[in-house]
C-alpha cells in the first residue's frame, strides 16, 4: 500500500519523540553498580557500554528500517504494536504472536536486569548510611541483599498498579525524563572536575570537554522538549513529583538517624 504523507518535523510531537526515543539507550549506566562484581571494572565497564550503546543502535536502526519497508508511514505512527504488524505483514496470522511472545520473554529479561542492578544501589547506599539500615543486610544464606531486592520489587508493583496497563507510555515518559535528569548532572561533574583539574581515580574521558558538552545539550534539548506535548509534559511531572517523595523520604530518614 502507499505510504501516508511525510511527518512534519518542526512540530511539537516530533520534539516530544525524543524523549521516548533516550527510553530506548537507558540502562547503560546500571552495568556500573555492578562494578564490585566484575574483573578489571576500570576496563571492562567502558568497553560494556560502549559495545552495548553500539549494539542497541545498530539493532533500533535495523528494526526502524524494517517497520517502514513494511508497512505505510500512517499505520506506522498510529501503531501501539509496532514490531508485531510489522511481522504480521509478512507472516499473517502467527506471526504476531510469535513477536508478541518473543516481546515478553524480552520485557521479562529487561525486568531481571533491573532486579539484578538496581537493588545495589540500595545496598550499597544503606552500607553508606544514606538509607536504611536494614536495606544493607545480606541474605545468610544466599549472599545476596534480600531487603534491597524486596524493596525494588514493592516498587515496581505500586508504580505498576498506580500507572495501569492503558498508561504504560505516560509511565515509561515519567522514567526516561528522571533518569536522565541524573544522566545530565553526572555531565555536569565531570566538565566541573575537569575545569578544576583534578585528576580521575578511574576512567578518563577523551577529547574532553567536547563528549559531555554534546551530552548535556543534546539530552537537555530532548527533555526539555517533552514540556511541548501537553500529555508527554504531565507524565514528566509525574515522575519529577515521585522524585521529590523520594527526597523527602531521604530527608526524614537521614533526620532520624
Amino acid at each position: 500500500p502507499p505510504a501516508g504523507p511525510p511527518a512534519h518535523a518542526g512540530g511539537a510531537p516530533w520534539l516530544a519523540g525524543l524523549a521516548a526515543c533516550l527510553f530506548s539507550y537507558g540502562g547503560f549506566h546500571q552495568v556500573t553498580w555492578m562494578g564490585g562484581e566484575v574483573r578489571e571494572p576500570r576496563r571492562t565497564l567502558p568497553r560494556a557500554i560502549l559495545f552495548g550503546v553500539a549494539a542497541v543502535v545498530v539493532t533500533y536502526l535495523a528494526a526502524n528500517a524494517a517497520y517502514f519497508r513494511l508497512l505505510p508511514f500512517a499505520m506506522v505512527t498510529a501503531s501501539r504494536t509496532l514490531a508485531a504488524d510489522a511481522v504480521g505483514a509478512v507472516l499473517p496470522g502467527w506471526g504476531r504472536r510469535l513477536t508478541a511472545a518473543a516481546l515478553a520473554v524480552s520485557a521479562a529479561g529487561l525486568a531481571n536486569t533491573l532486579m539484578l542492578t538496581s537493588p545495589r544501589a540500595y545496598f550499597a547506599l544503606a552500607r553508606e548510611g544514606l538509607f536504611p539500615r536494614v536495606f544493607g543486610r545480606l541474605d545468610p544464606d544466599r549472599g545476596v541483599p534480600a531487603p534491597a531486592i524486596l524493596l525494588q520489587g514493592g516498587l515496581a508493583v505500586a508504580l505498576l498498579w498506580l500507572a495501569g496497563g492503558d498508561r504504560m507510555d505516560q509511565f515509561v515518559n515519567g522514567v526516561v525524563f528522571t533518569d536522565w535528569i541524573f544522566h545530565i548532572l553526572a555531565c555536569v561533574g565531570l566538565l566541573l572536575l575537569w575545569r578544576r583539574g583534578e585528576p580521575s581515580p578511574g576512567y578518563r574521558t577523551p577529547l574532553m570537554p567536547l563528549p559531555p558538552l554534546v551530552f548535556v545539550l543534546g539530552s537537555g534539548v530532548a527533555l526539555g522538549a517533552t514540556f511541548l506535548d501537553p500529555a508527554v509534559r504531565r507524565s514528566s511531572l509525574l515522575g519529577v513529583a515521585c522524585l521529590g517523595a523520594g527526597a523527602l523520604v531521604f530527608a526524614l530518614t537521614r533526620r532520624r538517624t
